[in-house]
């Protein structure tokens, strides 16, 4: 996991963690354009992502893959839990 400030001042935040359950990469740029990429396997949970990148104007983008079948709920929540880590630090 890592944090870094360009020099033009840009706040960005990169984070991977792997569970024996999931797998998530996350990357964030507050400073960005709206641009995001989501893929975690639950389309409705993809699209409410790419919704709050868009819609909140930072980049972002999320890589997850995991035990789908099995359940969801601690899927979505270490997505979340990264999400949040990550905006947190990069927020100050």
């Amino acid at each position: 996991m890592s944090e870094s400030t360009s020099a033009s001042g840009a706040r960005s935040a990169q984070a991977k963690r792997a569970t024996k359950e999931t797998t998530v990469e996350l990357a964030l740029d507050v400073d960005g354009s709206g641009t995001t990429t989501v893929s975690t396997g639950i389309p409705f949970f993809d699209h409410m992502l790419e919704q709050l990148g868009k819609h909140a104007g930072f980049n972002l983008e999320i890589a997850a893959t995991g035990d789908l079948e099995v359940d969801l709920h601690p899927h979505r929540r270490r997505c979340r839990h990264r999400a949040r880590e990550r905006a947190a630090r990069v927020a100050g």
